[in-house]
Protein backbone atom coordinates (compact mmCIF):
# COMPACT_ATOMS: atom_id res chain seq x y z
CA UNK A 1 0.00 0.00 0.00
CA UNK A 2 1.31 3.88 -0.65
CA UNK A 3 1.13 4.51 3.17
CA UNK A 4 3.21 7.34 4.70
CA UNK A 5 6.79 4.95 3.97
CA UNK A 6 6.49 6.35 0.68
CA UNK A 7 8.71 9.39 1.10
CA UNK A 8 11.58 7.30 2.77
CA UNK A 9 10.91 4.46 0.22
CA UNK A 10 11.53 7.16 -2.42
CA UNK A 11 14.77 8.63 -0.95
CA UNK A 12 16.02 5.02 -0.89
CA UNK A 13 15.38 4.55 -4.37
CA UNK A 14 17.06 7.60 -5.30
CA UNK A 15 19.92 6.55 -3.17
CA UNK A 16 20.06 3.16 -5.15
CA UNK A 17 19.97 4.94 -8.79
CA UNK A 18 22.94 7.28 -7.92
CA UNK A 19 24.71 4.44 -6.03
CA UNK A 20 24.64 2.72 -9.30
CA UNK A 21 25.23 5.27 -11.46
CA UNK A 22 28.59 6.07 -9.50
CA UNK A 23 29.95 2.17 -9.56
CA UNK A 24 31.49 3.29 -13.11
CA UNK A 25 33.81 5.44 -11.32
CA UNK A 26 37.04 3.94 -9.84
CA UNK A 27 37.05 4.51 -6.05
CA UNK A 28 33.97 5.83 -6.08
CA UNK A 29 31.96 8.12 -2.91
CA UNK A 30 29.18 6.12 -1.40
CA UNK A 31 25.54 7.69 -1.21
CA UNK A 32 24.12 8.34 1.56
CA UNK A 33 20.72 9.95 2.78
CA UNK A 34 21.85 12.46 5.68
CA UNK A 35 19.79 15.81 7.09
CA UNK A 36 23.50 17.36 7.52
CA UNK A 37 22.84 18.42 10.73
CA UNK A 38 27.13 17.94 10.99
CA UNK A 39 29.53 17.49 8.10
CA UNK A 40 29.79 14.47 6.49
CA UNK A 41 32.74 12.76 6.24
CA UNK A 42 34.24 12.78 3.08
CA UNK A 43 34.27 10.95 1.02
CA UNK A 44 30.55 11.08 0.07
CA UNK A 45 27.60 11.83 -1.32
CA UNK A 46 25.01 13.24 0.29
CA UNK A 47 21.34 13.21 -0.67
CA UNK A 48 19.43 15.83 1.87
CA UNK A 49 15.79 15.94 1.26
CA UNK A 50 15.32 19.79 1.99
CA UNK A 51 10.99 20.00 0.69
CA UNK A 52 8.47 18.37 0.62
CA UNK A 53 5.24 20.14 -1.51
CA UNK A 54 1.91 18.95 -2.50
CA UNK A 55 1.80 18.51 -6.26
CA UNK A 56 -0.39 21.27 -7.56
CA UNK A 57 -1.25 18.95 -11.01
CA UNK A 58 -3.07 16.34 -9.23
CA UNK A 59 -5.19 18.91 -7.03
CA UNK A 60 -8.56 18.80 -7.53
CA UNK A 61 -9.18 15.04 -8.90
CA UNK A 62 -12.55 13.58 -8.16
CA UNK A 63 -12.90 10.74 -5.40
CA UNK A 64 -12.38 6.89 -6.09
CA UNK A 65 -15.17 4.84 -6.07
CA UNK A 66 -13.74 0.86 -5.55
CA UNK A 67 -16.18 -1.97 -5.60
CA UNK A 68 -16.09 -4.32 -2.32
CA UNK A 69 -18.56 -7.17 -2.67
CA UNK A 70 -21.74 -5.97 -3.32
CA UNK A 71 -21.08 -2.56 -1.90
CA UNK A 72 -18.67 0.52 -2.37
CA UNK A 73 -16.09 2.27 -0.83
CA UNK A 74 -15.66 5.79 -1.86
CA UNK A 75 -12.20 6.98 -1.18
CA UNK A 76 -10.06 10.74 -1.77
CA UNK A 77 -8.00 10.75 -4.48
CA UNK A 78 -4.09 9.75 -3.16
CA UNK A 79 -2.02 13.21 -1.98
CA UNK A 80 0.37 13.32 -4.79
CA UNK A 81 3.95 14.76 -3.31
CA UNK A 82 6.77 16.81 -5.28
CA UNK A 83 9.92 16.04 -3.10
CA UNK A 84 13.26 18.23 -3.35
CA UNK A 85 16.75 16.84 -2.87
CA UNK A 86 19.82 18.46 -2.39
CA UNK A 87 22.77 16.12 -3.67
CA UNK A 88 26.25 17.46 -2.51
CA UNK A 89 29.59 15.65 -3.10
CA UNK A 90 31.87 15.84 -0.20
CA UNK A 91 35.28 15.60 -1.75
CA UNK A 92 38.05 16.42 0.45
CA UNK A 93 41.05 14.69 -0.76
CA UNK A 94 43.08 16.46 -3.23
CA UNK A 95 44.68 12.87 -4.42
CA UNK A 96 41.16 11.43 -5.11
CA UNK A 97 40.91 10.41 -8.80
CA UNK A 98 37.65 12.02 -8.93
CA UNK A 99 36.34 15.57 -8.20
CA UNK A 100 33.15 17.37 -7.04
CA UNK A 101 32.79 18.38 -10.25
CA UNK A 102 33.23 15.18 -11.72
CA UNK A 103 30.93 13.81 -9.66
CA UNK A 104 28.49 16.40 -10.10
CA UNK A 105 28.65 15.46 -13.52
CA UNK A 106 28.09 11.59 -13.61
CA UNK A 107 24.80 11.99 -11.47
CA UNK A 108 23.50 14.70 -13.71
CA UNK A 109 24.03 12.12 -16.50
CA UNK A 110 22.85 9.12 -14.31
CA UNK A 111 19.23 11.00 -13.36
CA UNK A 112 19.06 13.01 -17.36
CA UNK A 113 19.16 8.84 -18.31
CA UNK A 114 16.85 7.50 -15.16
CA UNK A 115 14.34 10.48 -15.36
CA UNK A 116 12.00 7.52 -14.88
CA UNK A 117 12.61 5.25 -12.47
CA UNK A 118 10.60 1.86 -12.52
CA UNK A 119 11.06 -2.03 -11.16
CA UNK A 120 13.44 -3.28 -10.97
CA UNK A 121 14.72 0.73 -9.14
CA UNK A 122 12.17 1.08 -7.11
CA UNK A 123 12.99 0.05 -3.15
CA UNK A 124 10.34 -0.98 -0.59
CA UNK A 125 7.08 -2.12 -0.13
CA UNK A 126 4.97 1.30 -0.65
CA UNK A 127 6.49 1.44 -4.20
CA UNK A 128 5.55 -2.29 -5.59
CA UNK A 129 2.47 -0.87 -7.04
CA UNK A 130 2.49 -2.30 -10.65
CA UNK A 131 2.23 0.91 -12.52
CA UNK A 132 4.36 3.06 -10.18
CA UNK A 133 6.68 5.46 -11.63
CA UNK A 134 9.21 8.49 -10.10
CA UNK A 135 10.04 10.87 -12.53
CA UNK A 136 13.23 12.85 -11.40
CA UNK A 137 14.42 16.41 -12.67
CA UNK A 138 16.66 18.84 -12.19
CA UNK A 139 15.00 21.59 -10.91
CA UNK A 140 17.46 24.56 -10.23
CA UNK A 141 16.83 27.13 -7.66
CA UNK A 142 18.70 30.97 -7.25
CA UNK A 143 22.21 31.05 -5.43
CA UNK A 144 20.01 33.03 -3.25
CA UNK A 145 17.51 30.19 -2.13
CA UNK A 146 20.42 27.90 -2.11
CA UNK A 147 22.59 30.09 -0.08
CA UNK A 148 19.80 30.14 2.37
CA UNK A 149 19.55 26.38 2.19
CA UNK A 150 23.15 26.35 3.35
CA UNK A 151 23.25 29.20 5.86
CA UNK A 152 20.07 27.42 7.62
CA UNK A 153 21.87 24.34 8.03
CA UNK A 154 25.18 26.14 9.20
CA UNK A 155 27.68 24.21 7.13
CA UNK A 156 29.75 26.14 4.07
CA UNK A 157 28.27 26.05 0.82
CA UNK A 158 29.32 23.17 -1.41
CA UNK A 159 28.85 22.77 -5.22
CA UNK A 160 25.63 20.60 -4.89
CA UNK A 161 22.72 19.71 -7.61
CA UNK A 162 18.73 20.55 -6.96
CA UNK A 163 16.44 17.77 -8.17
CA UNK A 164 12.60 17.15 -8.11
CA UNK A 165 11.24 14.13 -7.89
CA UNK A 166 7.36 13.72 -8.71
CA UNK A 167 4.88 12.08 -8.04
CA UNK A 168 4.82 10.31 -4.58
CA UNK A 169 1.27 9.21 -3.91
CA UNK A 170 -0.09 8.50 -0.45
CA UNK A 171 -3.24 6.66 -0.23
CA UNK A 172 -5.75 7.98 1.95
CA UNK A 173 -6.66 5.14 5.36
CA UNK A 174 -10.16 6.51 5.54
CA UNK A 175 -13.06 5.79 3.32
CA UNK A 176 -16.79 6.06 3.41
CA UNK A 177 -18.59 2.52 2.51
CA UNK A 178 -21.84 2.84 0.88
CA UNK A 179 -24.56 0.52 -0.64
CA UNK A 180 -25.21 0.83 -4.91
CA UNK A 181 -28.19 2.60 -5.81
CA UNK A 182 -30.99 -0.40 -5.63
CA UNK A 183 -34.16 1.85 -7.15
CA UNK A 184 -34.92 5.81 -7.79
CA UNK A 185 -37.70 7.95 -8.15
CA UNK A 186 -38.00 10.99 -10.36
CA UNK A 187 -40.59 13.57 -10.08
CA UNK A 188 -41.29 17.47 -11.42
CA UNK A 189 -43.84 19.74 -9.91
CA UNK A 190 -46.26 18.56 -7.05
CA UNK A 191 -47.09 15.04 -7.05
CA UNK A 192 -51.39 14.87 -7.35
CA UNK A 193 -52.84 11.37 -6.60
CA UNK A 194 -54.62 10.06 -9.31
CA UNK A 195 -58.18 10.62 -7.86
CA UNK A 196 -57.77 13.88 -7.39
CA UNK A 197 -57.64 14.40 -11.33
Amino acid sequence: MRDYTTISDASLTLQGVLENGLNGLEGSPKVKVDNLMTKPTAPVVTLFLYEVLEDPSARNRPRSRVPVGPRFQIRKPNLSLLLRYLVTPWIDNLNAPFSDQLIIGRLSQVLYEKAIITKPDLKGASLEHPNEALKVTLAPISLEDRTRIWNSLQLPYRLSLTFEMRVVNIEPEHFTEVSPVAQGRFGYGDVVAEDEQ
